[in-house]
């Protein structure tokens, strides 16, 4: 007698299958996800890095002059771009920060030089945070300039005096 169907034991092996198939497929997405969003929060440090030193370079300015708030004219220890700022921000432990906007999309007020922008778009990193700069190396050239996002887990792991990035943080030091 032939019936029409499967049998409750052959659906058992098909969703064996085909969760297994789904294990061995998941890692490798969610790996190459990953790598892309390291990618393009590299090319994005890598874009504003280059508009930094064009601003710096554009209006004839001395690095010192990209840390002075143009309102207060106090010194800016750190600079941050749109987004969630990262959990943990050692640079604010510093002192006062401004918006990295501020530099690279609008016009400076204190240089008519200025034919910004510098940079079509200032979004967050591919994990929806700011991205940082340290602005101390611009000015103390012991030190190094970072442009970092703060990576997949949110916290800036990075060393300041560093040439190396900490943890899972991407970025990119001014030469």
């Amino acid at each position: 007698m032939s019936r029409a169907g499967f049998t409750i034991f052959e659906l058992v092996v098909l969703v064996a299958v085909l969760i297994a198939s789904a294990a061995l497929v998941c890692p490798v997405v969610s790996s190459e996800k990953l790598r892309a969003d390291r990618a393009r929060a590299e090319e994005q440090c890598r874009q504003i890095a280059v508009a930094l030193q064009a601003y710096l370079r554009e209006t004839g300015h001395t690095a010192s002059a990209i840390v002075a708030d143009s309102l207060t004219g106090r010194p800016l220890h750190w600079l941050i771009g749109p987004g969630e700022p990262p959990r943990i921000n050692p640079f604010r432990d510093d002192g006062p920060g401004g918006r990295l906007a501020d530099f690279l999309l609008r016009p400076d007020p204190r240089n008519p030089a200025w034919s910004g922008p510098r940079i079509e778009r200032l979004d967050p990193d591919p994990w929806g945070r700011a991205y940082l700069v340290n602005t101390h190396g611009l000015v103390t050239p012991a030190e190094h300039t970072w442009i970092l996002s703060a990576g997949p887990n949110g916290i800036v792991e990075t060393v300041p005096e560093s040439r190396e990035t900490g943890g899972d943080d991407i970025g990119r030091v001014l030469p």
